[in-house]
């Protein structure tokens, strides 16, 4: 591995740094150590790591945080396979990583040395390249470091018993729309257009003045929102689609209410007249951040999907609208790791999911 590839001279240069391990984050690294997997070299099983002391505990937060701090590390012993680490290392500054954040996992891969045993023999061997197994940190490495290579596939050849499958550029998944551009455009105009649907079957009862006011928002909320916001977890919703939901939100007000275009009644006018207050998109926000503070909270499958990036060139044109970015934009922070510091503590993500605008 090219010991270059770090610049000493760029914590100095580099305005992202890394902030300094939180002592909260290493008390939950202790306890997602997986019991019943096989020590290391330093035939340290993880049980007797969640098992220390207090002030054990405090020794080695304090040395890890040292590690972190100057980008020191003890000689480690690793298993491999077959990443190229000067180019993950270059992905990880593509990508944004912090400073810090390269310098330590550089120190982990820097003249890293595997031991190979033989019955009661062993010798030890240079590794140039690859991850450490069983460390939770590989798969993210790894799928960084593959997912530069998406962007270059334009198409797949798929045969099922040597028959080939067709390439779509669209299909239904469980309900929700799959486009091959991935952006959420004409999904949410098709659940638009169901709901739509929806209210129109049961107009007769949505519309009737002879039935309570009350009682029938409710149904329109309980009936026709559930259709439009089915899947609205994942939308990636730029202004027009914005601006669709908002003129939706309008036209069931004044379906419900029999109100004409021929009237000339603003929108304001509508939902005053109703009662209401524009509630819809609060609503699809509230649904999109409970769902991402669970993912974060959890070390799981999804979660290392949604972190995964895909480096390279985007094509030409403006970029497209970035998921978890709204996401930062409706909690208010300034950067994923925020978000996710945010999300740990279940108490501020609340607050935060329930800040008002609307309703």
């Amino acid at each position: 591995m090219n010991g270059n590839i770090m610049n000493d001279n760029e914590e100095h240069i580099d305005d992202n740094i890394g902030e300094d391990i939180l002592r909260g984050e290493f008390d939950k690294a202790m306890e997602e150590l997986k019991n019943n997997k096989a020590p290391g070299i330093d035939e340290i099983p993880a049980e007797l790591l969640k098992n220390f002391g207090e002030k054990a505990k405090d020794v080695l937060f304090k040395i890890i945080s040292s590690m972190y701090k100057t980008g020191q590390i003890p000689n480690l012993e690793k298993a491999f396979n077959n990443v190229n680490c000067d180019i993950m290392f270059d992905t990880l500054k593509k990508t944004g990583a912090s400073y810090r954040d390269r310098r330590i996992i550089h120190s982990l891969y820097k003249n890293e040395i595997g031991v190979i045993k033989s019955g009661a023999s062993e010798e030890e061997a240079k590794i140039m390249k690859g991850v450490r197994q069983g460390c939770s940190l590989s798969p993210y490495l790894f799928n960084l470091r593959y997912s530069c290579t998406r962007r270059k596939l334009r198409s797949t050849n798929i045969a099922i018993d040597n028959e080939s499958l067709q390439q779509v550029q669209e299909y239904k998944y469980l309900g929700s729309l799959i486009t091959a551009e991935g952006t959420s455009k004409k999904v949410i105009v098709s659940r638009i257009n169901q709901a739509k649907c929806a209210f129109n079957k049961k107009k007769n009862l949505l519309t009737s003045r002879s039935i309570d006011i009350n009682i029938r928002k409710n149904l329109i909320k309980t009936y026709v929102w559930s259709v439009v916001l089915y899947g609205s977890e994942t939308w990636t919703i730029a202004k027009a689609e914005e601006n669709k939901l908002l003129a939706f939100e309008a036209w069931y007000w004044r379906r419900m209410q029999g109100i004409s275009w021929r009237e000339h009644m603003t929108n304001d006018e509508v939902f005053a007249k109703a009662k209401e207050r524009r509630c819809f998109m609060k609503s699809l926000k509230k649904r999109r951040t409970k769902l991402i503070g669970h993912i974060l909270r959890h070390n799981s499958l999804l979660k290392r999907i949604m972190e995964g990036m895909i480096v390279g060139k985007n094509v030409v044109g403006r970029p497209p609208l970035d998921y978890l970015q709204q996401i930062m934009s409706d909690v208010d922070v300034p950067g994923y790791r925020h978000m996710k510091r945010k999300a740990e503590n279940r108490e501020e993500w609340r607050v935060a999911t329930n800040k008002p605008h609307g309703c």
